[in-house]
C-alpha cells in the first residue's frame, strides 16, 4: 500500500507523461500537415484546431489510462499531485484494548473493542454479533498509508486497523472511510 508522498510523485510523473504524449501527437499532426497549423492567439486556421484537437483528445485519453494504470485518485492526478488523499491514521477511529476479562463492560460502551490477552491482541470483538472476529483475520495496514488505499480493502471487509508501530492507532470502518472522504472527518 503506498504513502500520499508516493500518490504525490507518481501523479505529477503520470501527468508529465500525458502531456508529453499529447504534445507528441499534436506535433506529428503538425508535422503530418504539412506545418501549416497554427494555433495560436494571432491567426487560428482549420489545420491549427485540428491540432489542438488531436492533443486535447491524446491528452485526455492519456490521463485515463495513467489514472487506470497507476490507480491513482483523479483528484490528485488533475492537481498534479497537490492534492493528496489524507493518510489512514487521519480516518481512523480509536479503540479501546482490553483484556478478555473486561469485555463485557467494554462493549456495554463501544461499538468495537480490540481483546487482549497476556498482552497481545487476539481478536476484535463487535464485528461479527456471535463472534470475536479473530487478529489474524483483520486487515492491519500502516498509518502513513495513503486513505484512499483503502478502498478497495473495504469493499469486502468491514474495517481495517490502523497500527502505529506495535501498538494499535485505531480501526476504519467503512463509515469512517466515507465520512472523511466526503470532508466531515471521522
Amino acid at each position: 500500500m503506498r504513502r500520499p508522498d508516493q500518490l504525490r510523485s507518481r501523479a505529477l510523473l503520470g501527468v508529465l507523461a500525458a502531456l508529453g504524449v499529447g504534445l507528441g501527437a499534436a506535433w506529428l499532426m503538425h508535422l503530418a500537415l504539412g506545418r501549416q497549423g497554427v494555433l495560436g492567439f494571432g491567426v487560428t486556421n482549420p489545420t491549427g484546431l485540428a491540432e489542438g484537437a488531436v492533443f486535447v483528445v491524446v491528452f485526455v485519453m492519456a490521463l485515463r489510462a495513467v489514472r487506470a494504470l497507476l490507480r491513482l485518485p483523479s483528484s490528485t492526478l488533475l492537481s498534479f499531485g497537490a492534492a493528496t488523499p489524507a493518510a489512514a491514521a487521519s480516518a481512523a477511529r480509536p479503540v479501546p484494548s482490553v483484556d478478555a476479562e473486561a469485555l463485557v463492560q467494554t462493549m456495554a460502551d463501544h461499538r468495537q473493542v480490540v481483546v487482549i490477552e497476556g498482552g497481545r491482541p487476539v481478536g476484535i470483538a463487535g464485528v461479527h454479533p456471535e463472534r470475536l472476529l479473530g487478529w489474524d483475520e483483520v486487515v492491519k495496514v500502516d498509518g502513513r498509508v495513503a486513505l484512499s488505499e483503502l478502498r478497495p480493502v473495504l469493499a469486502r471487509e468491514p474495517l481495517v486497523v490502523v497500527l502505529d508501530g506495535d501498538g494499535v492507532a485505531g480501526i476504519v470502518t467503512q463509515e469512517s472511510y466515507l465520512s472523511t472522504s466526503w470532508g466531515r472527518g471521522a
